[in-house]
Formats: structure tokens, sequence, C-alpha cells
């Protein structure tokens, strides 16, 4: 198959760019070589190296790979060299035929590190201190392999920066992210080129990202705007096996999130010698992120035992004059509110003038994340904001992190106020990582729970999305989340847990909250869940309903936010989804000897509540919202997915105009 070189696969893939006129202008013309190649950059990129270098001996000898004409590292300022996969002259082609590369310094490289070739010996056996990569190590076919080498080359206690694109808001949007097994598989296959398989992964799930998109609400795959089509990609992924041809495609997709999972896995099973730090980002925008890795020197393993060892006393010490609020969230009980308010507001000023204010924070794997970079990492995640980080990704992390952790809460501390974090997937934590969890923080910590009828939960988008998916553990895993009292126990019992809060879910979760802590509350309270219009996203994007749906699956879904259209309301007629009778008696009697065990645990006025709510304890399914139907009953009525497609749509730009509201105002 002949490439056309009249395509391309992104405005960055330089090698299908369209030829420019001004393309064949002499090198003295385009002015390739300058004294400094940030001499050409705007404030804001060189703000971007700032921050990335802030953590790199820049006084001493580095590398940094692949800088072409955006170098992080000023040669003309540090002791750094240059390196490339090709030489100088493929890389000043390179830059004719791109309109990005226009008035820009394309500095010289000093070494040529070809595929298949050890870094070692490209540079010299001089050990190097820290080592930069900006947007590579995804066109790497062995990201694994690509690292260790790098690595290799850098001296006890080294640095390599790694800055990567984040899928969710880039043109590999709806690729999945590489696993720990991918990872794994390329380095035992040490491919030294863009496999086929890789290949046809990005061009048949890539899309052309012109700068518009706006990635809370993006169309189904099936709308995207292409750069191939799939019958292009199969013929590229035949062409590259064929013909070994090396086809710059992104080879590997990644989040902050799964970065710092798959590289901890990786860690852990002993197949890379370094300490994350990470993931941060550059600027306002999440695009992209950085992460560093640290090298263990000889003695690092024993300075980590010393640590754990040593665990107990630093801890003491620690716990002294430390208290933290954790909000132990759970699906559909208001974390999301609560979340986005304290985000956007997060110093709280306690009403008792001699008692210190509080701080709303979000620990992640890596850092923990204050101030004006709580809005960045909101934005960054999305709906996933309140789940970006679950108790076995924090208490898994190296004691290098956990020791960080404990730091940055006490720097909260010191700034005079009490930490407080919140996480919807805290209260399904199992009791292993609760107490690994409560043991890393130490201090006195208070705990509070916010907790609604249980039963209700089936009138959720939550439960309804396990009902599309038809999972036939339905029942079992709703009571295991339905049962509060379960994950209430736990934290009661975990180490440094003085007291555990139980309130009653409402619409004013966020009022209730600062008025617990006895702190101010935000001068507006914005009431938003942020997980609707993700759900929709996710539905239009993997259409992972079936061709026809019930019509009361379909206003089940969109319940929340149906636009008040009489034209709506006449399709969709069904409150609920109807469940078996027998189900949903069962659920109720289950969910009824959980609650009277709850009852044990609460102050007397949310006990006197809980008594006297209907809603816990009727033995009608109507009362709690739901609906019953027979088996033969509940397809009776249908809707098709391309109307299913369309009211979609319209309750999803409706939830947008409203969250633009309540922003703006």
């Amino acid at each position: 198959m002949r490439i056309r070189p009249g395509l391309w696969l992104a405005k960055q893939f330089d090698h299908f760019f369209t030829k420019k006129k001004w393309a064949n202008r002499s090198l003295k013309e385009r002015d390739i070589v300058r004294p400094s190649p940030h001499d050409a950059m705007s404030a804001g990129q060189l703000a971007r190296c700032d921050f990335v270098t802030s953590k790199l001996p820049l006084e001493k000898r580095g590398i940094e790979i692949a800088p072409y004409f955006n170098p992080i590292v000023d040669h003309t300022r540090n002791n750094v060299l240059y390196v490339d996969c090709i030489d100088n002259d493929e890389i000043q082609r390179k830059a004719a035929d791109n309109p990005g590369a226009e008035g820009r310094v394309i500095p010289r490289v000093d070494a040529v590190w070809k595929p298949g070739r050890p870094l070692a010996k490209c540079i010299g056996r001089e050990p190097l201190s820290y080592a930069i990569a900006s947007h590579v190590l995804e066109h790497v076919p062995n990201p694994l392999g690509w690292i260790q080498e790098i690595i290799e080359c850098l001296e006890p206690g080294g640095i390599l920066a790694i800055l990567l694109p984040n899928r969710e808001r880039t043109m590999d949007f709806y690729r999945r992210p590489t696993t720990f097994a991918d990872v794994m598989g390329w380095s035992i296959e040490k491919p030294s080129r863009p496999t086929p398989t890789q290949v046809m992964d990005f061009l048949s799930q890539s899309f052309e990202d012109d700068g518009t998109q706006n990635f809370m609400a993006m169309p189904p795959f099936s709308a995207a705007k292409r750069h191939y089509t799939d019958t292009d990609a199969i013929g590229f992924a035949k062409f590259v096996a064929k013909k070994d041809h090396y086809l710059d495609v992104h080879c590997s997709v990644w989040t902050p999130n799964s970065f710092m999972d798959v590289f901890s896995r990786i860690i852990n099973a002993g197949k890379l010698h370094v300490e994350l730090d990470g993931p941060y980002f550059p600027s306002d925008s999440p695009i992209e992120f950085v992460t560093y890795l640290h090298k263990q020197d000889d003695g690092a393993k024993k300075r980590i035992n010393s640590k754990v060892a040593s665990h107990k006393t630093a801890k003491q010490s620690y716990n002294e004059t430390t208290s933290v609020v954790l909000h132990i969230g759970a699906i559909k009980t208001g974390s999301s509110a609560l979340q986005y308010d304290m985000t956007w507001n997060p110093i709280r000023k306690n009403l008792v003038p001699s008692e210190p204010d509080y701080e709303y924070a979000s620990l992640v794997p890596g850092q923990l994340i204050r101030g004006s970079q709580l809005q960045s990492h909101a934005k960054t995640f999305a709906a996933h904001y309140s789940m970006s980080a679950t108790l076995s990704a924090l208490t898994s992390q190296q004691p290098a992190f956990l020791d960080r952790a404990r730091e940055s809460l006490a720097a909260v501390h010191r700034d005079g106020r009490i930490p407080v974090l919140s996480y919807e997937t805290w209260l399904r934590a199992t009791p292993k990582d609760i107490e690994r969890f409560t043991n890393t923080l130490g201090g006195k910590i208070r705990a509070i729970v916010y907790v609604r009828p249980p039963v209700q939960w089936l009138a959720s988008w939550y439960y309804q999305r396990d009902k599309v998916a038809e999972d036939s553990r339905f029942v079992e895993r709703y009571l295991r989340f339905a049962r509060f009292i379960d994950a209430i126990k736990v934290w009661q019992a975990a180490p440094f847990v003085e007291r555990v809060d139980i309130r009653l879910h409402s619409k004013n979760i966020c009022t209730d909250f600062c008025h617990l802590l006895g702190c101010t509350k935000s001068s507006k309270s914005i009431q938003h869940n942020q997980s609707l219009p993700d759900a929709a996203v996710d539905l239009l994007v993997r259409r992972s309903w079936p061709e026809k749906l019930s019509i009361s699956e379909a206003k089940f879904a969109l319940w929340r936010w149906l636009p008040e259209k009489p034209a709506v309301e006449s399709i969709l007629t069904k409150a609920a989804f109807p469940f078996n009778q027998k189900e949903i008696s069962h659920i109720i009697s289950a969910t009824q000897d959980a609650s009277r065990e709850l009852l044990q645990h609460c102050d007397p006025d949310i006990r006197t509540l809980i008594e006297s709510d209907q809603r816990w304890w009727s033995d009608a399914p109507e009362v709690h919202g739901i609906s019953t139907a027979k088996d033969s009953e509940s397809d009776a009525a249908q809707v098709d997915a391309d109307t299913f497609t369309l009211l979609l749509w319209e309750c999803l730009l409706e939830a947008d105009a409203a969250w633009r509201r309540e922003r703006s105002s």
C-alpha cells in the first residue's frame, strides 16, 4: 500500500503534513539556528518549562530526549545533551514541512539514539543527573524498555521527568488507556517500531482534534471527525507489517491515574527501581501532566526499610499536632455536590475564633492538591474527580509517598488549618485498606458519613447502569453498597478514628456539612452533580444500550434532566425500571435489618428522623419510588436507540446550559 503524503495523523505528526510554499525557503531565511531556543517562546511556554524543571538539578549534567523546536531545558544556559532518534538533517527536513515550526528555533541534537541501539552507547558512559522527555513516551513501542535504558544512564538519585498528553483532553479521547499487561507484554516482545496492532489502534480510534472540542460533552465516536477510516487503518497496519516501516503513532495512551497505577504495579513487581513523584500539571490546562521517576541507589531499599521500621516513631510526633476530617462518601449521597462546593471554596473559617480554620484538599497518588490547583484537578478528572484516588491506590504507594502525604497534611496544619478530605469510594473500601490508610494519616481523625434510605438507590442512575448492563449479580452488589452499617463499623474500629458522625443526605448537604464542623459555608452553595452529565457522555461515547430499550429504562436513564417538554413526556411515561417483585421483597427485607442496626450508632436526633421516615421501613415498593412488574411485562413498550440518543443529547445540552448558568452567577 502506498502512503499518501497528503494525509496526516494529527497536527503534531510532521511526516504527514501537506507541504507549504514557504517550506522551500533556505535555512538562512527560516532562521533555523539562533543563540537560545527559549528566545522564541512565549511567557506561558517559559513558565511551563520552569515548572517542569523546578525539580531537576539543572546545575548538573543531563539530557533531553526529542526536544525538536520546543525544548524544556535551554542548552545555552545548562549542561544538557539533546538526543533524538533521527539526525539533524532529518530534523531540519521535518521542520521545513511543519507549519508549527515556522519562526521557531531548531537546536541541533548532540546524539542520535536509533531504535535498537542502547542509549549508553550513544551518549557515553558519564553518568547523568537528570533526563527529560516531553511528549515522547507515548510514541515509543516499548515504553518500559525505553525507560529502563534511560534509568541505567542516570546516577543514583537521578531524576527522569516524563511529560505526557492526558487522554481525556486529546485526540486519544476514545481510546482505552494502556494497561499493565500491555506494557509488560511489549517489554517481553521488545518491538523496535510501532506494531501493526499499535498502528491499528491509533488510526482506528483517534479523532481530529482541531482545538475547539468540549471534552466535557463529546459526541459518540461514530459522530466524531476522523483522520482515517477503518479501511485506511487496516491498510496502514498491513503496510507496517509487510514493509517493516516505522509509522510514528501514539503507541500508548495515558491519564494521570492510569500512569500512576500501571507504573506502581511495575515497580512493585520489581521491574523498575524508581520512586514515583506526581502527577503534576504544568499549567492550568489539564491537557498534559508530568511525573518524576527518582532512581534508587543500592542503599535505597535499606533506607526504605528503615523508614518503615521508624514509621511508628515518626508518626507519634506527627500525631501530636494533627487532626483530619474525612468525608466518607457513598454513591448517590451528595458526594459530588459537596466536593464541587468545597473545591471552588476550599478555605472555610471556623466560627469559633480561637479554633483553626478548615481547608479542603485532595489527596491523590504523588501529592496533596491544594488551593488553585484544585480547580485544575477537578477539570482534569471531571466526574471521576471524586473517585480519583481510591484507598487501595493510596495505600499501595511506596513509603516515600506516604511520608510525603503526612508532610503535606502537616503543612496544612502549619498554615493554621485542619485538612478536609472527601471521596466517594471510601465507604466501600476494604478493612485492610482502611486500616493502612488511617495508620498513614495518624493523628485524630473525624469521619463523616451521609446515609439515605437504602431502597431509594434503586431509583438512581448508578444502579440503572447495572441493569442496562444486565448484571446477573445486581441484587448482591446492591446489598453490598446499601448496607451502610457494615462500612460504618469498619471505620469506627479503624486506628486513630476518634469519631464517626452519621448524617442524613439532603439537598443542602454543603450547608449541613459546614454546620456540623462549625465553619462558614460558601457565599453561594451550588448544588451540582457532575456524575450525571458524565454518565450521559459515557453512554453516548460507548453506545452501551441495546438496539431496543424498554421505555422504563430510557425514562430512568434520563429522569434527572428530562426537559419539561410534552413531546418527551408523551414518549416516556413510566417512572422507573420495573423490578421483579421477589427481588424487591428480598432487598427491602435485607435493608430494613441493616437500618435497625444502623439506628444503634446514630445520634438521638438522627435516630428520630430515620425512625419516622417511612422510606426506611415501608414494605410497599411505590413508597420507595420504584415500580414492579412481571418479567414478561418489563420490555413490553420500547423506544428505538436513535430516539433514545436524541433525547439523551437534549438532556445533556440542557444540563450543560444549567451548569454554565450556575458558574456565571
